[in-house]
């Protein structure tokens, strides 16, 4: 450990150095044990050359201490505490805390290393020496009445010589009304819906819903089904569809606790029948502009139409040429540029005096169509 000279080695045969089994990880367990992986399969060994951690044992310990009671939705307080019995130091020290009952784990604190807090608690006490102690502290909201058991599993790196005190348990009598978590929403089914299109059902997706949650259009409850803790479906009138735009759909549930989830856009679409080729935005006048190919039965073809995206009104039909295919802007909206595949050509369109001019080209343009498609 100090000059890195090293004091021996194992073979094993089948682990070679062509590549062909490329070993990488090495993995210490047990006493003297030693795992090696391969593309060929997990090579596991025991062998004088791993130090034997018989003589060096480590009796680490936990307790737990809580509440005899408490009540659904108040902030409750579980201390797991550790100790190192020795004789040994430890170089690391492993904690994990699991809570029936569901409770929400709001919080844990050590007063050494790091937790990470989910569904369980997981702490890396890291070193702790012969005799040492450390405690966690955790702050949970019971959620229903009844019972939260606490249980606490602690592991070090050397032997245990007792490892019946490696858990430990404290259980806490609950009362209260059942306390609702914040519902999460993830996804809606469907996502859009055609102005005017009558009514729908609407299904959502996520996580912590109750039988009293509500599905919330632009903030007003809608008529809601429950599914599951992870669905649920709600009624949407043909009235709530007729306006172009989007609504704002969330997920609440009623106290104690609960709340309301962050929304979800729900777009309300506008569809125009109209034969085009390409579609470009004016941010001047504010409209759709669209090339209309030949075989156009809506609107005449070979032209150009305005657009209202508001109103879906369509303009007066300005004709442009052979197959107008692709268009663009100019910065200032003045001119419109539109291909014309149909006379391998470009044609520049004043918007302000609907007057054009025409530059013809020696090769085909992109968007153009090919010869035989020429119409």
């Amino acid at each position: 450990m100090n000059t890195f000279v090293p004091l021996g080695s194992v073979g094993v045969g089948g682990v070679d150095t062509s590549g062909f089994n490329s070993p990488s990880s090495l993995v210490r367990w047990g006493q003297n044990g030693l795992a090696i992986r391969a593309d060929n399969g997990v090579y596991v060994l025991r062998s004088p050359v791993v130090k034997d951690l018989s003589a060096t044992p480590a009796d680490i310990l936990v307790s737990s201490s809580a509440p005899a009671s408490a009540t659904t939705g108040a902030n409750t307080s579980v201390t797991l505490t550790i100790n190192n019995s020795g004789p040994n130091d430890l170089s690391d020290v492993t904690l994990v805390g699991t809570f029936s009952g569901s409770p929400i784990v709001v919080s844990a604190t050590t007063s050494q290393g790091s937790c990470a807090i989910g569904l369980t608690v997981r702490c890396d006490l890291g070193q702790m020496n012969n005799l040492g102690s450390a405690t966690v502290s955790v702050t949970v909201i019971p959620v229903a009445a009844g019972k939260v058991t606490s249980n606490a599993l602690v592991k070090g790196s050397l032997p245990d010589p007792k490892t019946s005190n490696n858990n430990a348990s404290a259980v806490i009598a609950v009362t209260g009304p059942a306390y609702t978590l914040t519902p999460v929403l993830s996804s809606l089914s469907p996502q859009s819906a055609q102005r005017g299109g009558g009514a729908a059902t609407l299904t959502v997706t996520g996580f912590n819903f109750v039988p009293t949650s509500t599905i919330n259009w632009n903030g007003t409850p809608l008529p809601t089904t429950f599914v599951s803790s992870t669905q649920l479906s709600a009624s949407v009138a043909a009235s709530l569809v007729t306006k172009f735009g989007s609504a704002q759909v969330t997920v609440s549930n009623g106290a104690p606790g609960g709340g309301t989830s962050a929304a979800m856009a729900f777009s309300i679409y506008r569809s125009i029948a109209l034969d085009t080729n390409d579609i470009v935005f004016d941010p001047f006048s504010r409209k759709l502009y669209a090339s209309l190919p030949s075989t156009s039965s809506r609107v005449t073809g070979n032209s150009i139409v305005s657009i209202d995206p508001f109103t879906g009104q369509i303009g007066t039909p300005i004709f442009i040429g052979s197959e107008p295919t692709r268009l663009g802007i100019s910065d200032n909206g003045k001119y419109l540029y539109a291909v014309l595949s149909g006379a391998n050509a470009v044609r520049r369109l004043d918007l302000t005096t609907l007057t054009g001019t025409q530059f013809t080209t020696t090769s085909p343009l992109f968007g153009a169509l090919p010869p035989a498609m020429w119409r």
